[in-house]
């Protein structure tokens, strides 16, 4: 009997998208399996997710965004922020039909959406059309009606307290 692949969304307004993420890619390198992670919209290296990739076998992570972008406040234009969406969604379909990996995580996708970086159609073609046996993960803010009925599973994660409201900055190792 064939594997048949789920997709698993986390979105809302509260943390934990991309660590829930990256918990599901734990539990499949566990099962032996091969773990891609492309990053919209981050940029950042100094995360522990990238720290630990090359040390983890069978997890890649890309970054293929230019950074945190806020509409009508970034120092770049938006094209240069929709073009390296774009990109990351090319290179999403390119990893999809490659056949190598068993789980694909494409962070931040869903946030792209909400910003305008990217089209929904463009997300629900990725969902559409990955392979039947694929797993694949979708994180970020403000995720539509049309991604959750697409999707297998959908969890909002909803933000109840948040350290950073009270003064506290990111905690390296928690946060990042």
């Amino acid at each position: 009997m064939k594997k048949k692949g789920i997709t698993v969304v986390f979105t809302g307004d509260g943390k934990g998208k991309t660590s829930a993420a990256l918990g599901v890619a734990l539990r499949s390198l566990g099962w032996g399996g091969s773990v891609l992670m492309i990053q919209f919209i981050k940029t950042q290296k100094e995360v522990g997710e990238v720290q630990i990739a090359g040390k983890l076998k069978g997890l890649e992570i890309i970054q293929t965004g230019e950074g945190f972008y806020k509409i009508g406040k970034d120092l770049k234009k938006p094209d240069v922020h929709k073009k390296a969406a774009m990109d990351g969604v090319d290179m999403a379909v390119d990893k999809m039909m490659s056949g190598k990996y068993d789980l694909i995580v494409l962070d931040e996708i869903v946030m792209a959406v909400s910003l305008g970086l990217l089209k929904e159609a463009d997300v629900l073609a990725l969902i559409e059309n990955k392979p039947e046996e694929l797993n694949l993960v979708l994180t970020g803010r403000g995720a539509g009606k049309k991604i959750i009925e697409a999707a297998s599973m959908v969890t909002e994660m909803k933000e109840v307290k948040h350290s950073f409201k009270e003064g506290i900055q990111a905690v390296k190792g928690v946060d990042y």
